[in-house]
């Protein structure tokens, strides 16, 4: 669809790194030591995701297959992962070849509890200030898997490279209706560190990745809960 095309001036690489060997304080100083003199910028937070897909699961085939153009779907929140949902992002996480982008979209709050369906989520779509043609695109897909995890962020010392820890996972498969979250995994003991630069800053990342004693993966949390969760 061509509204989900990549703005190249905003298109990034992304590189993932998917550690078990390490806990996350020998991460956190593996970054710390690293050539590129990366700096904490925020302070930590909860991220929640809650994916959406088709019924034939066709995001989630894409990603697996590995073709070279998918979307995942999904609405983005910060701080607690049930209750009141404050501000939350609709957002389309878009992957052409080795450049990734992303198109959001502000929604109104919703309750994320037992009561949650697929019908209520279609109610935020449509009283939020949403295009009728993303809209339109909306009732094709369904909240299928959630995510949440804890996050730390750091820079550069040139300010070139940003570079984010992820730890603490928890999947939730999400049913269309009669939600009591019970169908939960978790991976506490990984850590998924991601490095995103810009692609004109793609000449230089050898010497930020050279000192990880960790390799490039890849890494999806959302084909990671399809997989425990649901195949």
């Amino acid at each position: 669809m061509e509204s989900f095309d990549i703005t190249f001036n905003k298109a990034r690489h992304e590189r993932k790194f998917l550690i078990d060997e390490l806990d996350k304080g020998e991460v956190e100083q593996y970054i710390k030591e690293n050539p590129g003199m990366f700096s904490e910028i925020y302070n930590k937070r909860t991220v929640n995701s809650l994916y959406l897909d088709t019924a034939d699961f066709g995001s989630y085939h894409d990603n697996v297959l590995g073709h070279e153009r998918r979307v995942k779907i999904r609405v983005r929140w910060y701080g607690l992962a049930f209750g009141l949902i404050p501000n939350p992002v609709l957002e389309f996480k878009i992957k052409n070849s080795e450049l990734g982008s992303k198109n959001s979209y502000a929604l109104r709050s919703f309750i994320l509890d037992k009561m949650f369906s697929a019908a209520a989520l279609q109610e935020v779509f449509d009283s939020s200030r949403l295009p009728l043609w993303l809209r339109n695109h909306l009732k094709a897909v369904k909240p299928i898997l959630m995510v949440s995890y804890i996050r730390r962020y750091f820079r550069s010392a040139d300010k070139a490279y940003r570079l984010t820890i992820d730890h603490g996972l928890e999947y939730y498969r999400i049913h269309e209706e009669h939600n009591s979250f019970t169908e939960h995994a978790s991976q506490h003991e990984t850590v998924v560190v991601e490095l995103k630069y810009n692609k004109n800053t793609d000449d230089g990342v050898e010497f930020i990745t050279s000192s990880f004693p960790f390799r490039v993966t890849k890494n999806s949390k959302y084909v990671t809960g399809m997989d425990l969760l649901h195949f």
